[in-house]
C-alpha cells in the first residue's frame, strides 16, 4: 500500500515465468522482489532474467528480505546490480529509493 500511496501503480505474480510475462508485456517503472518466493523459485532467478535478457537491463531492481542472505545470493545481486533492503527497515525506506530510482532513470554502475 505504500508504494500506490507513493503513486506507483503495483502488481503482484506468483512465480518467475508470470513476473517475465508481465514485464515483456507491459513493462514497469521497477521491481520490488523477494529473495524467496513460491514453488522453491529464487527472486534472483528473476533478477538475472532481468539484467541478461537484454530486455530492461538498467531498471531498478529492489531485493526485499527478511532473511540472512548466503554469501552466493549476496554476489549474484552486486553481479546485477540490485538494491538490497531487509524487511526490518521499513517500507518507507523502500519507497523512497525506488522514487529516487525511477526519477533517475535506471540502476547504478555495477
Amino acid at each position: 500500500r505504500s508504494l500506490e500511496a507513493a503513486g506507483y501503480r503495483v502488481g503482484a505474480v506468483e512465480d518467475v515465468a508470470t513476473a517475465r510475462k508481465v514485464l515483456v508485456q507491459e513493462g514497469v517503472a521497477g521491481i520490488v522482489l523477494g529473495v524467496h518466493l513460491a514453488q522453491h523459485h529464487s527472486g534472483l532467478e528473476l533478477l538475472e532474467w532481468v539484467r541478461v535478457s537484454g530486455r530492461t537491463p538498467t531498471l531498478p531492481v529492489l531485493v526485499l528480505t527478511g532473511y540472512q542472505m548466503t554469501t552466493e545470493e549476496e554476489i549474484v545481486i552486486r553481479r546485477y546490480g540490485a538494491y538490497v533492503f531487509y524487511k526490518t527497515q521499513g517500507i518507507a525506506q523502500v519507497t523512497e529509493y525506488l522514487h529516487r530510482l525511477v526519477r533517475r532513470g535506471g540502476s547504478p554502475p555495477i
